[in-house]
């Protein structure tokens, strides 16, 4: 009797885990696929893909479903992950408020259910934390359209600066290799320089926060180096053609980090073409310079010259002395 109980009980203790198991299974698959269309977005630590249960926000009951990984690709478990949607006051009506708390489900997936009152605009705010590292992303959520828009904190990776493996887009200047490798490194003089816009993946009027990595030639990370972004915007003085307005340039404030990372905001005063000078220099590998161009509704950034690779010591384009050619004239290296 009590032989046919004990193997009762297993029996029973097995098909509960074996339904567990195939929930857990099945509903990893769904996340999984769920996630395999949805934005992925990226901070310093962190890859974040946000998808909806049922495609789109909609007024009412919602779940949200975000998958969680390192900057290496791998699940990132037992994160924090808090934030809330907020639909702004409009009028006589106060603004609304809905908390978005998510919990994990599987390794590295989290879901939450959260309510939306009413139709419109409900943009999205998220704190995620884990250990010593912490992201706070701001995305563009509305009822009724699938897609998030990243407003703060990280890139959208689907549209980050395009990489060029071949060759520039400008003029090539002899001696000088003005395109970026994979990762998105140019070479430098001695440096490779990266730069990355943050929060809005286009040039635009206003703030554009961005990040200049900085490394040498072995890819070993430069922290605590002299390092200058002057911004011009590219217009011409009224009767004095080719000849660049003076009255337009703007020193960037860069700010250290960790990685050989450099962090500022360019402030843009108005719509049109910029030329970003990036300008470097320590003891043991001079000087660098880096000038890209762009404009603003475009997330292209150009290699217009740099330092050709291993020079150290130079005229830099961002002293007093510099002279610049006219803007249709190739840049050769006497000009760096």
């Amino acid at each position: 009797m009590k032989q046919r109980l004990l193997v009762s009980i297993i029996i029973i203790l097995a098909v509960i885990l074996s339904y567990f198991s195939y929930v857990y299974r099945s509903s990893t698959n769904a996340f999984t696929q769920q996630m395999s269309d949805a934005k992925e977005y990226r901070t310093d630590d962190y890859r974040i893909a946000i998808a909806f249960e049922d495609g789109v926000p909609a007024v009412g009951n919602n779940t949200a479903i975000l998958q969680l990984r390192d900057a290496k690709g791998n699940a990132v478990s037992e994160a924090k992950i808090r934030g809330q949607a907020e639909m702004a006051a409009m009028g006589s009506m106060p603004s609304m408020r809905a908390p978005v708390i998510f919990n994990e489900i599987s390794p590295g997936f989290y879901t939450a259910e959260f309510d939306l009152a009413m139709r419109g605009e409900w943009p999205l705010k998220l704190q995620i934390s884990k250990d010593n590292t912490s992201a706070d992303l701001s995305f563009d959520m509305a009822t009724g359209r699938s897609s998030l828009t990243i407003s703060g904190g990280g890139v959208s990776m689907a549209s980050e600066m395009p990489v060029n493996d071949n060759q520039a887009t400008f003029p090539s200047t002899p001696g000088v290799d003005l395109s970026s490798n994979k990762q998105g490194f140019y070479t430098v003089g001695k440096y490779l320089i990266k730069v990355a816009l943050l929060e809005n993946a286009k040039l635009r009027q206003g703030d554009n926060p961005l990040i200049i990595t900085v490394q040498d030639s072995q890819n070993n990370a430069l922290n605590n180096i002299d390092i200058r972004l002057l911004v011009t915007q590219s217009m011409t003085n009224p009767g004095a053609e080719d000849t660049p307005a003076q009255d337009n340039a703007a020193l960037v404030t860069l700010l250290p980090s960790t990685d050989g990372r450099y962090r500022g905001t360019i402030v843009l005063p108005q719509a049109g073409d910029y030329d970003f000078a990036i300008d470097v220099s320590s003891e043991l590998l001079g000087h660098g310079d880096l000038i890209l161009t762009g404009q603003t509704g475009s997330s292209e950034l150009h290699a217009a010259t740099a330092t050709p690779a291993g020079i150290s010591h130079y005229t830099c384009s961002m002293h007093t002395q510099f002279a610049r050619p006219p803007r249709d004239l190739a840049l050769s290296a006497a000009w760096i």
